[in-house]
């Protein structure tokens, strides 16, 4: 009979929904083709660059989007924008979710109003800190980069000694912990983001924290998917779902082995 680990291609319909349910600040501008949502906070009357994601359109300053991102400068210095004019600015279309894109350039743009900048031992959304560390590396953003690992690295130490130590104050699962909010508020599921966040940054002091998540999860938590956004979807690699098996068998050895020791000394 095959094991639970065997049934890969079922557990994988597994879902867990992630979504955040806050709405964007939207205005409907125009209609039939030319219909889409300014977002009213993020359109900037004397903007002169026009960011698209999906149909939401933010107008912004191209002098502060190149003061702080390494990407959009070069960008700018290419000429990449030429013959995408809108709302007589150069434009240029993103992939991003505009969910993500808004709290980025809230940031960009004022810091000095954002907990996460402010207060270091701020309450944090996992799901925020993920948006800003892959939005601070594609667009090579180094001060919102190096906040978020440092938050990241809070929850997920390099080390299972700094695990035992941090994790009930910084990632406690328990609703009424006292010091949940300290610096991020991430659920056990947001450990598979984590650990994909690592794979593709190469940041792996985080792995031995967040494969321990996952070891005390059951096979289907592990195989499932972890719905962030509707095309925004986390799930680990074969290579590390076949990590997570092999160690577990391992842990279930260890300790069938450490049990009859222990019934053989009694």
């Amino acid at each position: 009979m095959a094991s639970t680990w065997d049934r890969e291609a079922e557990a994988r319909l597994a879902r867990v929904d992630r979504r955040q349910s806050e709405t964007l600040p939207l205005v409907l501008v125009g209609s039939g083709a030319e219909r889409h949502f300014r977002h009213e906070e993020l359109w900037y009357e004397d903007g002169n660059v026009v960011v698209i994601s999906q149909n939401v359109w933010f107008k912004l300053h191209r002098s502060i989007l190149a003061k702080h991102s390494r990407a959009f400068r070069d960008m700018f210095h290419a000429d990449a924008f030429a013959g995408d004019i809108v709302e007589g600015c150069p434009a240029v279309t993103v992939a991003d979710s505009p969910q993500h894109l808004a709290l980025f350039f809230k940031v960009l743009y004022d810091p000095t109003k954002q907990p996460f900048f402010m207060d270091q031992n701020s309450s944090m959304d996992f799901r925020d800190l993920r948006a800003l560390t892959l939005l601070s590396f594609k667009y090579d953003v180094p001060h919102i980069r190096a906040e978020a690992l440092r938050r990241l690295r809070i929850c997920y130490p390099a080390t299972l000694e700094e695990w035992h130590l941090r994790y009930p104050e910084f990632c406690a699962a328990e609703p009424g912990s006292p010091r949940k909010k300290r610096a991020l508020d991430a659920r056990p599921v947001d450990a598979i983001a984590a650990i994909n966040l690592a794979r593709r940054f190469a940041l792996h002091e985080l792995l031995p924290a967040a494969f321990s998540v996952c070891l005390t999860q059951s096979p289907e938590f592990v195989m499932a998917q972890v719905c962030y956004g509707a095309e925004d979807v986390e799930e680990l690699s074969r290579e590390d779902l076949v990590w997570c098996y092999r160690s577990s068998r391992s842990l279930c050895a260890s300790c069938s082995n450490t049990v009859a020791s222990s019934d053989g000394t009694q």
